[in-house]
């Protein structure tokens, strides 16, 4: 039988090494931490022959090289993030197959917490390593994917069998547990887990592995479909999460062209006939929009935006949108700024489902240094979402006081 040795490392992540007695063959699933894994290597008397990565993440992938310069292992890597991760001898896909000896592997693809995760699922041995893809009671953060590419990544490792043991990279289960009793208050098999978990880490135990068997009944992200938590949250509405999909893509699309000086893609944010109201001043129609940017950005070297989870109000193909926004900004002065504001937004969505701005007013709160000793603005207050700012609403005339783009 394969023997795997898990191990802590790193703050939050286990280090396991996968060992099969017949061959000699020893795996380390990620390489978190390289003195870590040939620490324990060595006290187990195995030799590393491979490194299979589950995708790209420093903590994940960082040991790589080391390991690899010291026992002369083969490195097994994900195809879509190969470029990301160091000393790559295979890159697999969905659907590959990979060996420890006589045992087999189906790699299968995971994506959501980075595009191009992978798990290895060992069917002989009745055990999957998913990475950062599933947790117990969780699931990884969505860096890069989409919601419905992560919920399929999801359903994949659903329809495993339940025997399945789950090997998860990080410790994470009494924060997820937290969460998940507040996602499902209702559920006493989900009570009962999370007090075990509780128990468990009083005492300093892992409650990595964990089941397949365990989770399907209590860990909120597999139970999405669950009639009774849709209920509760909304879910099913796939228009509401494709929208709100592409709105973040709108807003990410809008933050890199402002931060590369893109002033074409920029423009492409905002329908022909669009109004931005910003700075006191009222433009129209996309060619004012650009050159108004394009005035502005002279100014600085680079601007970084980040939005936050936009508020919406769905009807159709058109959106309402309310959604707090920062910003760090490089002047070529040489001196730092920093913005606090909110964007007001009327969004369409063409044929194809990509969002454009046709009306957007930026509200200033806020401008001055990090720490908060600048300028701060008064601004009317229209109300709890979805409650909207007129179509003739007026913005602060900033442009005195350092002035900047919204």
């Amino acid at each position: 039988m394969l023997e795997v040795h898990q191990f802590p490392c790193l703050s939050d992540n286990y280090g396991f090494l996968v060992h099969d007695p017949e061959s000699t063959e020893t795996a380390c699933i990620d390489t978190p931490d390289a003195d870590a894994y040939l620490r324990e290597a060595a006290r187990c008397r195995w030799q590393i022959t491979h490194i299979w990565n589950t995708h790209w993440h420093p903590d994940h992938a960082g040991g790589n090289a080391a390991i690899k310069a010291a026992t002369g292992c083969k490195v097994i890597a994900p195809a879509a993030e190969a470029e990301k991760i160091e000393g790559v001898d295979r890159a697999v896909r969905p659907g590959d197959v990979v060996c420890l000896g006589d045992w087999e592997a189906a790699v299968i693809d995971v994506g959501g917490h980075t595009s191009g995760h992978i798990a290895y699922y060992i069917p002989g041995a009745g055990m999957a390593f998913v990475g950062d893809s599933l947790f117990a009671l969780g699931c990884g953060r969505m860096f890069e994917g989409t919601p419905e590419q992560f919920w399929a990544s999801l359903a994949r490792l659903k329809a495993l069998p339940p025997s399945t043991t789950l090997y998860c990279a990080h410790e994470y289960t009494a924060s997820n547990a937290r969460f998940a009793l507040h996602a499902d208050p209702d559920n006493p098999t989900l009570r009962k887990y999370a007090e075990r978990v509780t128990a468990q880490r009083a005492r300093g135990e892992p409650t990595v592995p964990t089941s397949l068997a365990r989770e399907l009944p209590t860990n909120p992200f597999l139970r999405a479909d669950d009639p009774a938590m849709q209920a509760r949250w909304g879910g099913g509405n796939a228009d509401f999460v494709a929208a709100e999909a592409g709105i973040r893509q709108l807003h990410a699309r809008y933050v890199d062209a402002v931060f590369r000086k893109d002033f074409a893609a920029f423009g492409d944010c905002f329908t022909d006939d669009a109004e931005w109201r910003i700075a006191g001043q009222i433009l129209r129609g996309r060619p004012r929009i650009v050159g108004f940017l394009e005035r502005v950005m002279d100014n600085f070297h680079r601007v970084i935006m980040t939005f936050r989870t936009p508020i919406l109000n769905l009807e159709g193909r058109t959106a309402l949108a309310r959604t707090y926004v920062t910003e760090n900004n490089g002047f070529k002065s040489g001196r730092p700024g920093f913005n606090i504001g909110t964007y007001y937004e009327r969004l369409v969505a063409d044929e194809s489902g990509v969002w454009r701005r046709s009306w957007a007013l930026y509200q200033l709160h806020y401008m001055g240094p990090s720490d908060l000793t600048g300028s701060f603005f008064e601004q009317p207050d229209y109300g709890a979402p979805p409650a909207f700012p007129p179509g003739d609403a007026t913005t602060v005339n900033y442009s005195k006081v350092g002035g900047n783009k919204g």
